[in-house]
């Protein structure tokens, strides 16, 4: 959780739209997952934050998988370097999520796991994969049995450029292969957002979004079609609202 930006910036729109437009938010959500060929919903229901007395704000975005049961923990920490798995504990170098919830359908529930981007350069700058040696050691594991799950022939890099991407794909696929639990990665891309003195890009169509995707999968040579693909869904709100 980066500083929250005044009016501007992903985590501060998200926050918004969470906390004063649920109902709008979880209808856009719904309805793209309808489009994408979801069936039998009933709902959302979101997880609330952990608290972080050591932040400005107090509080901690959803470290890892610490939303699952404990008995999937330890799963966890054997596929992913995360020692304190369970833990509120902030400064972890594991994935964390804008925002985590439950899709509740007739027969059963999934994850929704929530990444909320809102101009060009937190999408495509960044950072590769820091870990240590040893932990970038499972790291890399983890990433050849992602790629074999979604058909990519052969290692290809995905710990230098687009890693965030890759290590969300990787979570996808850890709880839907791993462990088992249904789960959806949920791509949540603001329209129209300004930044003070237009210091960044922020697109302003869906276009521009779907255009630094396609660069970004044809990087990581990510299939059109794979077997995690009708699990990672778009959902493009305009910062103001239904406007």
């Amino acid at each position: 959780m980066g500083k929250i930006g005044l009016g501007y910036g992903s985590e501060w729109h998200l926050m918004r739209f969470l906390g004063r437009h649920r109902n709008y938010f979880n209808n856009e959500i719904l309805k793209v997952f309808k489009n994408d060929g979801v069936v039998g919903i009933k709902g959302i229901e979101w997880y609330d934050f952990n608290f972080d007395p050591n932040k400005r704000y107090k509080d901690a975005e959803i470290m890892g998988m610490d939303f699952l049961p404990k008995s999937a923990i330890e799963k966890w920490q054997n596929y992913w370097p995360d020692p304190l798995a369970g833990n509120i504990y902030s400064n972890r170098k594991v994935p964390n999520w804008d925002a985590v919830g439950i899709l509740r359908l007739n027969n059963k529930d999934e994850y929704i796991l929530v990444e909320a981007k809102s101009h060009k350069t937190e999408f495509t700058k960044g950072r590769p994969c820091g870990a240590g040696k040893k932990s970038r050691i499972k790291i890399q594991d983890a990433i050849i049995k992602t790629q074999s799950a979604i058909d990519i022939n052969g290692t290809v890099e995905w710990l230098d450029k687009y890693y965030q991407v890759a290590n969300r794909i990787a979570a996808l696929n850890f709880l839907q292969n791993v462990v088992g639990f249904p789960a959806r990665l949920v791509y949540v891309l603001f329209l129209g957002d300004k930044f003070p003195r237009g210091r960044v890009s922020c697109p302003k169509t869906t276009g521009e979004w779907e255009n630094l995707f396609t660069d970004c999968y044809y990087t990581l040579r990510v299939p059109r079609r794979h077997n995690l693909s009708d699990r990672i869904h778009r959902v493009f709100l305009h910062v103001g609202g239904g406007t």
